[in-house]
């Protein structure tokens, strides 16, 4: 029976790309099924009955730790409270025009 290695529901093309080259780096044979055309399915990387089930899962995690500490090591944008407050600020003036004529009565 098949095993699924990664489905590939919300995952970034970019690691995805990254997955399946690491994948034919190391010679370990796998198939892709695509995405569903009704979003049933997000499509994934599957290895064959006779595919190399835990080297490619520990490479995988491996993959995942890496790219989790370098997600985490890379620098956050400082203008996402900014945006945040001028969003605010855009429904607050859009909050006073829509109910300032009801206190005009």
């Amino acid at each position: 029976m098949p095993h699924l290695l990664l489905n590939l529901r919300h995952v970034p093309d970019d690691e995805a790309d990254e997955v399946r080259a690491l994948l034919e780096a190391r010679g370990i044979e796998f198939y892709e099924t695509p995405a569903s055309w009704w979003g049933v399915s997000g499509g994934g990387l599957w290895l064959p009955d006779d595919g190399p089930v835990e080297h490619a899962r520990e490479l995988l995690d491996a993959y995942q730790r890496a790219r989790a500490a370098q997600a985490r090591e890379a620098p956050r944008p400082v203008f996402r409270p900014l945006r945040t407050l001028l969003y605010l600020a855009i429904a607050g003036l859009i909050l006073y025009v829509s109910v300032r004529p009801f206190f005009a009565l």
